[in-house]
Parts: C-alpha cells; sequence; structure tokens
C-alpha cells in the first residue's frame, strides 16, 4: 500500500479471528494513506490507495475496517 498499489487479500486459510487481525491491520494502513478497503468475497479484500477509482454495485463498507462476522453471513 505504501507504493500506491492495490492490495488483494484472500485469507480462506485463517481463522476468522486472526483474519479479522488482518483486515484491522490492512485498513488502518489504508485509512492512513486516505484509502479505501472493499470486501469482495468471503475473507476477500481489496484495498485500494486514494488515487485509484473503484467502480461497483456492492457498496464500500461503511466503517473502515468491516467486521468479517457481519459480512459473512
Amino acid at each position: 500500500m505504501q507504493a500506491r498499489k492495490v492490495v488483494i487479500l484472500v485469507l480462506d486459510q485463517l481463522s476468522t479471528d486472526k483474519a479479522q487481525r488482518v483486515v484491522d491491520w490492512m485498513a488502518g494502513g489504508a485509512c492512513a494513506i486516505d484509502g479505501q478497503t472493499f470486501w469482495v468475497a468471503e475473507k476477500t479484500f481489496m484495498f485500494v490507495p486514494n488515487q485509484v477509482d473503484i467502480q461497483s454495485q456492492r457498496p464500500a463498507p461503511s466503517s473502515p475496517s468491516p467486521s468479517l462476522k457481519d459480512i459473512s453471513t
């Protein structure tokens, strides 16, 4: 993210608690550079810097770090 590139994380191999910690940490980094976090699929997230424009029919999460328990159900 510091290089201003899009990062996609697939966290299928992690427990929900550990995946949440990774999402929180990455979302914090994205927020620090005025970027955004997007939920792509269950335990799959995309973190984008502020100069990247993402168009999707799915709304961006309302919080900077989405809860895996809320979006996977």
